[in-house]
């Protein structure tokens, strides 16, 4: 990426909190993001925008005409695409704290007062998070409130208003309990949250859970809002998704050490739920070392949605068999981290 703020507005100076804006071709949202960020009480903060689109002057004309000299632009030189993007946003700048905001995202006004506070409260924590409430968008650009939230896992109380994430959660066998655009982390304890650059988008909030130390922490108050909005960069991402899930699967329970128990509840777990990923551990089981053992708690009716599943879609069957071996750097990093968040835990 290429700076591009004008000769009035430099790269401000450095700060408590550095905020990344990631964007592309939504103006309107963009500036809506923008008005959030500067409506924080929280004022010591820098913001850079990340424009992903070569051909589109509008995020940096946007970022001139607010005048905030704690904000600046930078445009990309060709498309990264929204992994790359992240990763650039995670990377610059040494402030102690970061947080990244979507361009579809809000906060509200006391997201990085609270978080900040908490967060600074408690000095061995890497991370926190907060709950979020979903907004949807219209056919005409307006938006309304679902009344649905963006739930984290069950978890025991810290203190009467922060809950701690421990790892471990059934849920992040193949997903995150934490969200991208409601978290704020600390950089001293997650030096390095950068992921492969061909990851599957939908996948990026599950490896960088893993990435991140544990336990974290979880803020049970609704200062975020989660944009479902009309188009969406997780789309399209195919058969790469079900082969990054096969493998945080897999990694996840070579490094469980589980007992027989403990794995019939996981698989009732993944038989409850919509759609069941009964069939990722099927593929875990016959692709992966140390996952052999998940087939003995398979039933006839795992393996016969395992098999309507590769007959209907062989295409992705195949790629998830071929996970580890086609995507091998995505299985490094994913069984080095998912072995240092189990040794964290089991180390209290």
């Amino acid at each position: 990426m290429t700076a591009s703020p004008s000769p009035s507005h430099p790269p401000p100076r450095s700060s408590l909190i550095r905020v990344g804006v990631t964007t592309f071709q939504r103006p309107v949202l963009l500036a809506r993001a923008l008005a959030c960020l500067r409506n924080q009480t929280h004022r010591d903060w820098i913001a850079t925008v990340y424009n992903d689109d070569p051909l589109d002057p509008s995020p940096a004309r946007l970022v001139a005409e607010l005048g905030d000299s704690r904000i600046h632009c930078i445009t990309a030189t060709s498309r990264l695409g929204p992994v790359r993007a992240f990763n650039a946003a995670y990377t610059e700048g040494d402030e102690p704290y970061f947080a990244l905001l979507e361009d579809d995202n809000t906060w509200d006004p006391d997201f990085l007062t609270r978080l900040h506070a908490t967060l600074a409260a408690h000095p061995s924590a890497a991370a926190i998070g907060c709950q979020q409430r979903v907004m949807e968008e219209a056919d005409d650009g307006s938006w309304r409130e679902t009344g649905a939230l963006v739930q984290a896992a069950s978890v025991p109380t810290l203190s009467p208003s922060v809950h701690t994430l421990e790892w471990g959660g059934h849920a992040l066998a193949t997903g995150a309990t934490l969200s991208n655009g409601a978290l704020l982390i600390r950089r001293a304890l997650a030096p390095s949250l950068l992921t492969p650059e061909d990851l599957p988008f939908a996948g990026v909030e599950a490896v960088r859970q893993r990435l991140l130390p544990h336990p974290l922490l979880y803020l049970p108050e609704t200062l975020a809002s989660f944009a479902r909005t009309r188009t969406t960069a997780r789309a399209g991402d195919g058969h790469r998704w079900g082969a990054l899930q096969t493998l945080l699967l897999a990694t996840f329970v070579r490094h469980a050490c589980m007992s027989p128990s403990a794995l019939n509840g996981l698989w009732d777990q993944w038989r409850r739920q919509t759609p069941a990923p009964t069939h990722l551990a099927l593929h875990a089981g016959l692709s992966c070392p140390g996952c052999r053992h998940l087939l003995a708690h398979a039933r006839i009716t795992d393996w016969l949605r395992f098999v309507r599943t590769v007959l209907g879609r062989p295409a992705g069957a195949w790629a998830c068999l071929r996970a580890r071996r086609r995507h091998a750097d995505w299985w490094s990093l994913l069984d080095r981290a998912t072995a240092l968040r189990f040794a964290e835990a089991a180390h209290g």
